[in-house]
């Protein structure tokens, strides 16, 4: 009632007054503003489309590596044959999803360039080139890793950008930049009754069905005569403009222009003296809502009591309730998800460490003194205290997958003193997989277990292998051993082994979830090999 109240005035006095006119006029020109609107949608869906494949051509794996690589080939290394592989990868992909986007978008594409950090290009077609590809740099991107469209013409074409990031700093390494042919989007709009015009945030025109206008600045003061409909583009800072013939009908809504307001004030006072006291109802609670919220910026979350309305303001106050709800529940839930993590990395030191690792290698410190062997014993002590250290030297759950290496061989040469010629072990991983990370601590059990349940039950010739690769973009890594196998690898894997690989499970699970872990199997040679699954993580990412 209290938005009809007004209303009613407005409308019954207006269409006394203003009947012909606004048959006439009015009508008139909501049509051309729809029609500006219908056609500025239109090319909104057609850019959000290029956008999101040029999202997916500059996060593509073979994109990134290229230009990993060009900017850092150190640290992305790519030998001569790899390098002219993935540049051809990617020639390729350009190719493809220029055709792509020709056949399922429109045939408005004009070139696809892909450029890295030092200006390089990337292009199937040589013709396809870009005017000015510094000034793409200088455009302002919204959000990173998001394309923009230019506010000026390359060659007479629109073109838009999309920069990619990466390299562990965060650091640019190079950028996508997609053309429009001009003539291509003129036939979008060419069906416009009157001028159409694309234009930018700084009023330069980027497209229009008049051909001599583009790249010039649009000045509405140069159409006295002509009414304008812009629509604002939700997709980029362009605006669609159609002008518009002034007509008779609207010369007419001029001269009631002030009629119209006169009436609006007036009703619009009557309706504010008759709601002030009204919404003093309604201002308390919101007055209320808004306390809370101020409280659940500080984490102090409660609840609004005594509501039993069923309007609008009912409503949001029981939606402010359950986003409440949620939101201690989702605390309580991460919190109690952080605390079994602490407990299960607390678990691993001390199954880490346990006794028979500890009275073994100390016994074997004891037999040593015992056979006057004392030399032997400081390397072995200091082994064992750089294995304690590094259990405890850091609260970071994750490390490199080098460093843990380095720590696990340490540990097998500690048993090497033991066993002496009865153990042999060998450790395998590519130079590029040393950086990835891994949860700290995680492969230690796994070899100890090896020993316990396998090399222990040897008398000679014991060999323990440590092999790591990477397979559809996951890490794996084989712990070997040439001990006796369990009768049943399937019984074994679900159960578990032991504490030790039970609690790996867990971490790997807590981690990363149910699709990575730990299993145990038999290679071709009978061997028994307990794999370790994980994603690919990089460092600082």
């Amino acid at each position: 009632m209290l938005t009809l109240i007004p209303l009613l005035i407005i409308s019954s006095t207006f269409y006394l007054r203003s009947k012909e006119v606004i048959e006439k006029g009015i009508v008139q020109s909501r049509t051309v503003n729809q029609l500006v609107a219908e056609t500025g949608e239109k090319i909104d869906r057609l850019l959000l489309q290029h956008e999101q494949k040029m999202k997916d051509i500059i996060n593509n794996a073979s994109v990134v590596r290229l230009l990993h690589n060009d900017l850092m080939p150190e640290r992305y290394p790519l030998d001569t044959e790899e390098r002219a592989f993935v540049e051809t990868i990617v020639e390729e992909l350009l190719a493809l999803e220029y055709e792509n986007m020709r056949e399922n978008i429109g045939d408005l594409v004009d070139a696809i360039v892909l450029f890295n950090k030092q200006g390089d290009v990337y292009s199937p077609d040589p013709s396809w080139t870009i005017e000015f590809r510094s000034a793409l740099e200088l455009m302002p991107y919204e959000r990173e890793g998001e394309p923009a469209w230019a506010f000026f013409l390359d060659k007479g074409r629109i073109i838009g950008a999309v920069k990619r990031f990466g390299g562990g700093e965060n650091v640019e390494l190079g950028m996508l930049a997609v053309t429009l042919n001009e003539d291509k989007v003129q036939k979008l709009f060419s069906e416009f009754p009157s001028h159409f015009q694309i234009v930018t945030k700084s009023n330069i025109i980027l497209s229009s069905n008049e051909p001599d206008k583009l790249g010039k600045l649009y000045r509405r003061e140069e159409n006295p005569n002509k009414i304008e409909h812009a629509y604002q583009s939700s997709v980029s800072e362009y605006r669609y403009i159609g002008l518009e013939e002034r007509g008779l009908a609207i010369q007419q809504i001029d001269r009631q222009a002030w009629f119209s307001i006169s009436i609006t004030i007036g009703a619009w006072i009557l309706v504010m003296v008759i709601t002030f006291f009204i919404l003093r109802r309604i201002t308390r609670p919101i007055l209320t809502l808004s306390r809370l919220m101020e409280l659940a910026k500080k984490e102090n979350y409660q609840l609004i009591e005594n509501i039993h309305t069923v309007d609008e303001i009912g409503i949001l106050a029981q939606s402010y309730n359950k986003l409440i709800s949620r939101t201690k529940h989702l605390i309580e839930t991460v919190y109690m998800s952080e605390i079994k993590q602490k407990e299960s990395e607390l678990k691993a030191i001390r199954i880490h460490f346990n006794p028979h690792f500890l009275y073994n290698t100390l016994e074997y410190v004891s037999i040593l003194a015992q056979q006057n062997r004392s030399r032997e014993i400081p390397s072995i002590v200091h082994k064992l205290s750089r294995i304690f250290r590094f259990s405890i030297s850091s609260d970071e759950p994750f490390v490199s997958l080098e460093l843990e290496l380095v720590f696990s061989e340490i540990y097998l040469q500690i048993h090497k003193h033991r066993y002496e010629n009865r153990l042999n072990y060998s450790i395998e991983i590519a130079e590029e997989l040393k950086s990835l990370l891994i949860p700290k601590l995680i492969l230690q059990p796994v070899i100890e277990n090896a020993f316990i349940h396998g090399i222990d039950h040897l008398p000679d010739n014991g060999e323990i292998s440590i092999k790591v690769y990477e397979k559809e973009y996951r890490l794996y890594v084989d712990i070997t051993n040439n001990g006796p196998n369990p009768e049943e690898i399937e019984s074994v894997q679900s159960a578990g082994t032991g504490t030790g690989l039970a609690n790996v499970r867990s971490r790997i699970r807590l981690h990363f979830g149910e699709e990575y872990g730990l299993e145990l199997l038999r290679n071709d040679k009978r061997l028994t090999v307990a794999r370790i699954c994980l994603p690919i993580m990089f460092p600082n990412n």
